[in-house]
């Protein structure tokens, strides 16, 4: 295969990606966001900004929400659509590790 297209905008490492649409993609990065790419034109459509730490994990859900897992020993849930965080869904007295969150989002896929 060739490469059809490379989307540039985080500042520093990309360490996790989902497919939310055929048309739409989210990356996580070590810059502490989570971008929202037109995978159409490479644009970056929205940066989601609320992790005080390395985004490491993302999961994107039923009716447009998104899911991210931080080195900064939290889960957030995304409203893609607004693009803002809904809620925070758990920290880390409660699951114990990031290893844990990121079961947690497998299984809700």
């Amino acid at each position: 295969g060739r490469c059809l297209q490379t989307l540039r905008g985080h500042s520093d490492s990309v360490y996790c990606v989902a497919a939310l649409s055929e048309e739409r993609a989210i990356s996580g990065s070590n810059d502490r966001t989570l971008k929202v790419w037109s995978l159409a034109d490479g644009r970056c459509l929205q940066t989601l900004e609320g992790h005080l730490n390395w985004v490491n994990c993302v999961a994107a859900l039923s009716g447009g929400r998104i899911l991210s897992g931080s080195d900064d020993f939290t889960l957030k849930l995304w409203d893609a659509v607004e693009a803002k965080m809904a809620v925070r869904v758990w920290h880390r007295k409660m699951l114990g590790s990031n290893e844990d969150a990121v079961k947690h989002i497998v299984k809700f896929l």
